[in-house]
């Protein structure tokens, strides 16, 4: 059979191949079809194991239960009874309703909306390669790559609802140009992210970047400058310009910015918060980050692609971001995933003796227009996709209590660092007030206890005055004046971690003035 091939090259370096006009193709559940299914199993098994922690979770929890049952947006903080930084804002309120009402509903549905939520990420990630380079195994390459570069950003905490959003974007930007009519897609997901984290700032970003790069890309040619000037163009700077104006449509108006901005630069955060503090090789994100960028230049050294404007943008914006914070890592790796795909695409490319064999073996590497030339076996393909698709949804955190391969150890829902009987003997007791706490325990704490006991302090940096953190340190690391400082506030009960406060707890112990009134293998408390 003679069959006529006919090659296009794309863009960004790589070789698009048209599936249109094929013959003789395999039909059924074909092996390239498992390239795009096993990380997604793989992405809904590991994020089924996961629990509750209790770090970022209870505070927004608790914020989501006071808005539900008063009816009313926070305009100042009531969990901790420290001095608030002010103004306040809360631009996280639609994320703490819709985890209340959620884990209202039950933790295990909770923590199974994080897995969908996670898998869906992966699965955006490998259509926004896919639309570069039209290669599955590609796609699916750069798409692993860039989840496993974001792997300790995946926990239970408003950001996990900013995942879409960003992926939306990053995908309607990337097609900004072949599928303009998507773009009024830009404003609902905007309404939408600026109403449940603060990293909307990040979809405004992204819109600059695609802006600006178009602009440096079409000045180049006669064609170019005309659509500069065209309806299209306006088209495009229409809808960014809408989505920019959404981002006002939220309780705080101008505040959102003030918040992202005091969030983004609070130096105490930038000290005493790990996640804020710039990747180094002596921690685990730090290490996914560098050996992310080690791949990515690899991949553009061997690829000899030529960057183009845009590219060139999204690297030094995000790079930059990556470089100076650990929760920017996450972002770096996703926005990049496209760009890597395509270097991974023009490099394969260079491979081929000419471009007629690149094509022929790719179309048969691919299977998705020609005849193969294995033998492909559609019914043991669906046997594999079956038992790993059932497999990992046997593991769904929603019927978790009631998996009998799940040990008893295993089903519960919120993690063994939770100070639960801490909680529970607070509660029982009633301790007097007020209160210093461990800062990590603050919005389990305050979830269990408010509004009988506010907290001394909880998990948000940028909510309070840096002298209250000050203070906090000063006692917890026990320097000379930690009693002077609790004196100052008037505390009456000190809840502690055995290892943070380990320096602390001997010198209340020696304190005659304090006495001990609980401990178990995480915490002490103290009363006076």
């Amino acid at each position: 059979m003679n069959i006529s091939i006919t090659a296009a090259a794309s863009s960004d370096g790589g070789v698009s191949v048209p599936a249109s006009g094929a013959k003789g193709s395999i039909r059924g559940l074909r092996l390239i079809h498992l390239w795009l299914i096993v990380p997604l199993v793989f992405a809904w098994f590991a994020a089924s194991l996961a629990y509750i922690e209790p770090y970022d979770f209870w505070w927004n929890l608790k914020s989501g239960q006071i808005m539900m049952q008063t009816g009313q947006f926070l305009g100042t903080d009531v969990l901790v009874w420290t001095p608030v930084r002010l103004p306040y804002s809360n631009p996280q309120w639609g994320s703490q309703l819709l985890f209340y009402w959620i884990y209202n509903l039950s933790p295990y549905l909770l923590l199974t909306v994080r897995a969908i939520i996670i898998t869906a990420s992966v699965g955006l990630l490998i259509v926004c390669c896919f639309s570069r380079t039209r290669s599955m195994r590609v796609a699916t390459i750069a798409a692993i790559i860039a989840y496993f570069t974001a792997w300790t950003n995946y926990g239970m905490r408003p950001q996990l609802l900013a995942f879409i959003p960003f992926l939306a974007y990053l995908f309607l930007l990337e097609r900004k140009d072949i599928r303009p009519r998507l773009l009024p897609l830009l404003v609902p997901i905007m309404l939408f992210w600026v109403n449940v984290h603060g990293s909307f700032f990040l979809g405004l970003a992204l819109i600059g970047i695609y802006a600006l790069g178009s602009v440096l890309e079409k000045l180049g040619s006669e064609a170019g400058r005309r659509w500069l000037t065209s309806k299209a163009a306006l088209w495009q700077a229409g809808w960014f310009a809408a989505a920019g104006l959404i981002t006002l449509a939220n309780p705080y108006l101008f505040g959102i910015y003030s918040y992202f901005f005091a969030a983004t630069n609070d130096p105490i955060a930038r000290s005493l918060n790990k996640e804020w503090q710039a990747p180094t090789l002596y921690e685990g994100t730090g290490i996914l980050f560098f050996l992310n960028v080690l791949i990515f230049l690899g991949s553009l050294y061997l690829s000899k692609r030529r960057l183009r404007p845009t590219e060139v943008l999204v690297i030094l914006a995000f790079g930059y971001l990556a470089l100076t914070s650990l929760r920017n890592v996450m972002w770096w790796g996703w926005v990049t995933a496209p760009i890597l795909a395509s270097n991974f695409s023009a490099w394969f490319a260079r491979g081929k003796t000419t471009e007629q064999h690149a094509v022929e073996e790719t179309v048969q590497s691919e299977t998705e227009a020609l005849p193969a030339t294995r033998t492909e076996l559609p019914a043991l393909n669906w046997v594999m996709a079956i038992l790993l698709v059932g497999g990992a949804l046997f593991f769904t955190p929603l019927w978790r209590e009631a998996n009998p391969l799940v040990p008893q150890s295993a089903k519960a829902s919120v993690s063994d660092a939770t100070p639960i009987k801490l909680a529970e003997f607070l509660k029982s007791t009633n301790p007097p007030a007020p209160l210093f706490n461990y800062m990590e325990w603050g919005g389990y704490l305050e979830w269990e206890m408010y509004p009988r006991y506010q907290m001394f302090i909880d998990g948000r940096f940028e909510a309070r005055e840096v002298q209250v953190w000050k203070d906090y340190l000063s006692v917890s690391n026990a320097r000379a004046d930690w009693q002077k400082t609790l004196d100052h506030y008037k505390i009456r009960t000190l809840i502690l971690n055995k290892t943070f406060h380990d320096d602390l707890i001997p010198m209340v112990d020696e304190t005659p003035t304090w006495r001990k009134v609980y401990e178990d293998t995480m915490g002490v408390v103290y009363t006076r």
